[in-house]
């Protein structure tokens, strides 16, 4: 037989002339068993005919006949593998890709054959040696861009839909994978930006919508976000992942109500996600439903039992943040200490588990509003964090290596905050850092790892040595700061922001320490200082610290004035009656704790004219009705109005909140954890403060503060003194002007203060040098 004959059977196998095609096969198969080309026609007529068998039956008769021939082993393993016996397809397979490496459909088969195999990384060779064969096989792409993204390598994922993207533009499944890619990268601009290509591709993708619009709360755009969710729903009004995603955006804007309704929708419609029970359980704990919100955060561990966020924040949602009593105080942290050993137990089962997943998840910043020594508490889960991180950690040591005095002249040190904005940590702490440490000494780097950005922001970008900032994924943020080898690390505040929390719990400078934007001990094994001030710190402090305690002269800080351009406040607008006394209750809610509710019914008893405002944030509507109703039944108790004596007022601008300070009687500071800002304020507008000096830092800021301006005797020494100074100043104006003239005499002192940064700087060089000589 001739190759004319193949020809002639080729032809009527296209024409669908299969009878006379077979014959002119078998005919050159009996005279050349075996031959390549005439056996893959002959194999394509029996599966065009329904005979699946008979075709692998004639492929190896050739691959017997001819070992070395690539397109029988190849095709042969096509059939097998369609038959479903992927373990022999997988052998032929394996055969065809040595026969021909450079194939690239070949070791795209082995691939996917190794893969259904359960040879991940067999799977993922083989795709990356078909990529590398044929870089405009975009199928190659894809394949290798899905199972490294299953894998968990997001960088290796993303760069290979972008190949894809790059090579088929309007793949829309490509554009919506590489969204969520760049998303798990941790980069939501980007991940924003492939979902809405894929959007322009299908617009009506509701699944493009969902993610886009987690995408743009990720990058701090929840308004954008919310619309987009809108829009998914308007689609799919059933999309239990809209809603989801709509509430964890009404969350973060702190429209509890509407979140609630949301993501009750989303465990309706989806009763066996996790995900949407654990984003339920957060919401109403922070509503003030701690118990439905436990009971949420278990059904979301029993749903999924390695969700490991939702066991961490199941620890830290027994801490609440507006108790109903003492009582309720006490058992939260049994609880506590309780879920946080179990948590332990699970985590050190769980080793090969990221420790981003347990890591600042949520953090117990809830402790402080307790007035009890927390240290115990916080070691317990500092040691849980830095145990954690600890494969991290153990990559990190190397960047712990002292090496200013060999070879730099300055102190090097890093600044690592989400907080470099208009902020009142920034406006206390940081701001002073950057205006007055002694730059001839100190090389002051910044890391900003917060999403927001304004003036102040810009203000410290002038002002640092090195500024970074911009969205960055853990390692990257690691991998940033080990580049740079600071001698010094300081975190203005640790606990609000998951980032902070995660770099912190690793030894990333050979010094390392924190400061009272959260006026508490961190608990954390890794860090070795804690820069706080004398004039807030008890004379026993040290022992409330795991971390050395530095009291740094007087406020420890160099202040300067934030004050507005002040708004005047109209009283009757806001309902408060200008010819009574008018007390601010200007804290945060969770401040008001039940230990301390008889310090203000006793005050409205003894001052039945009183005006108590407080001010109400949309965003803890709950907590604080559930703070207004403990009050009121306190009031009620007495035999008191509360609706008389009680008044609320939005939360306002600082122009307008500087206003109503002018208009008003006195400042009662918070009692247990007291306002730096709040009370500074308060001097600035002429307001008298009535505080009462707490046991820990977190409860002496205000009496420190007016103790440093040598206004101490102001300062109450118990719960009486603190009710019959608040009377004294809204019934004797005599006394309260005296007061208003103490504090304009002792408001210079406040400002630009340079001794504490000198003494941080002194503190610093030596802290290092005693790191350098261990």
């Amino acid at each position: 037989m001739t190759t004319a004959s193949l020809a002639h059977a080729q032809q009527h196998f296209a024409a669908g002339r299969l009878d006379a095609a077979a014959g002119l096969c078998d005919a050159i198969l009996s005279a050349r068993p075996g031959d390549p080309d005439t056996a893959l026609l002959r194999a394509m007529i029996f599966a065009r005919q329904g005979q699946p068998r008979e075709a692998i039956r004639v492929l190896e008769a050739s691959c017997r006949a001819v070992p070395g021939a690539f397109a029988p082993h190849y095709n042969l393993a096509i059939l097998i593998a369609q038959s479903g016996d992927t373990a022999r397809a997988l052998a032929v397979a394996e055969r065809a890709a040595a026969l021909n490496p450079r194939h690239g459909l070949a070791l795209l088969l082995r691939g996917d054959l190794r893969r259904a195999a359960g040879d991940t990384v067999g799977a993922r060779d083989s795709y990356r040696l078909a990529v590398s064969a044929q870089p405009e096989l975009a199928l190659a792409q894809h394949k290798l861009a899905d199972l490294a993204a299953d894998s968990g390598d997001h960088g290796e994922a993303a760069a290979a839909y972008e190949r894809v993207v790059a090579l088929e533009p309007t793949n829309a499944a490509a554009l919506f994978n590489l969204g969520n890619a760049r998303l798990a990268q941790g980069d939501p601009a980007a991940a924003a930006a492939a979902y809405q290509r894929a959007l322009v591709v299908t617009p009506g993708n509701v699944a493009a919508l969902i993610n886009l619009g987690a995408a743009l709360r990720a990058g701090g755009r929840p308004a954008e976000a919310e619309a987009v969710l809108r829009r998914a729903l308007a689609l799919d009004p059933a999309a239990p992942r809209a809603h989801l995603n709509l509430g964890n955006v009404l969350y973060d804007l702190r429209r509890g109500a509407e979140a609630l309704r949301h993501l009750g929708r989303a465990c309706a419609l989806a009763p066996g996600s996790a995900e949407a029970a654990f984003a339920l359980g957060n919401a109403l704990v922070e509503a003030g439903d701690r118990a439905a919100g436990v009971a949420s955060l278990r059904r979301a561990v029993d749903l999924k039992p390695d969700f490991a966020e939702a066991r961490v924040q199941l620890v830290v949602a027994q801490i609440p943040y507006v108790a109903a009593d003492e009582a309720e105080v006490a058992g939260s942290r049994a609880a506590f200490l309780d879920e946080l050993a179990e948590l332990t137990r699970w985590a050190d089962a769980h080793p090969a588990l990221p420790p981003e997943r347990l890591v600042g998840i949520a953090f117990p910043y809830a402790l402080a509003y307790q007035e009890h020594a927390n240290r115990a508490l916080l070691e317990g889960y500092g040691r849980f964090c830095v145990a954690a991180m600890g494969r991290r950690a153990a990559r990190a040591q190397a960047a712990a290596t002292p090496v200013h005095a060999a070879s730099r002249s300055r102190l090097r040190v890093g600044v690592v905050s989400a907080h470099v904005r208009d902020h009142s940590v920034f406006n206390a702490i940081t701001r002073g850092w950057l205006s007055a440490l002694p730059r001839q000494r100190i090389e002051l780097e910044v890391y900003h790892l917060g999403t927001q950005e304004d003036h102040q922001t810009a203000f410290a970008r002038e002002h640092a040595d090195y500024f970074a900032a911009g969205a960055r994924g853990l390692g990257e943020w690691v991998g940033t700061i080990e580049a740079r080898r600071p001698d010094v690390l300081v975190y203005p505040e640790i606990g609000m922001d998951a980032g902070i929390v995660r770099l912190a719990s690793l030894r990333l400078a050979p010094v390392q320490a924190v400061s009272w934007g959260h006026p508490e001990t961190t608990g954390l094994p890794t860090m070795d200082y804690f820069l706080s001030a004398a004039a807030f710190e008890p004379a026993e402090g040290d022992e409330y610290y795991a971390e050395r305690l530095v009291r740094l002269a007087g406020l420890g800080c160099y202040y300067e004035s934030t004050a507005p351009e002040v708004v005047p406040c109209d009283l009757e607008a806001l309902g408060i009656d200008p010819r009574r006394p008018v007390l601010l209750c200007a804290g945060t809610v969770w401040k008001y704790t039940p230990a301390y509710d008889g310090i203000l019914v006793a005050l409205a008893a003894a001052l039945p004219s009183a005006q108590l405002v407080f001010f109400t944030d949309p965003r803890r509507a709950s907590l604080h009705e559930r703070l207004t109703a403990r009050l009121a039944a306190r009031l009620s108790e007495r035999g008191l109005s509360p609706e008389r004596q009680l008044r609320h007022v939005p939360w306002c601008p600082a122009g307008q909140f500087y206003g109503l300070m002018k208009a008003s009687t006195a400042l009662l500071d918070t009692v247990g954890f007291s306002g730096f800002n709040t009370v500074v304020q308060a001097i600035e507008c002429d307001l008298p403060v009535v505080t009462l000096q707490g046991r820990y830092l977190r409860g002496r800021l205000g009496s420190g503060t007016l103790d440093a301006l040598g206004a101490g005797d102001h300062v109450s020494a118990d719960a009486g003194a603190y009710v019959a100074r608040a009377v004294e100043l809204a019934t004797d104006p005599v006394a309260r002007a005296r007061a208003v003239e103490r504090l304009r005499a002792g408001r210079p002192l406040l400002y630009r203060d340079t001794g504490p940064l000198q003494e941080l700087a002194d503190f610093l060089e030596a802290a290092v040098d005693r790191a350098v000589a261990r």
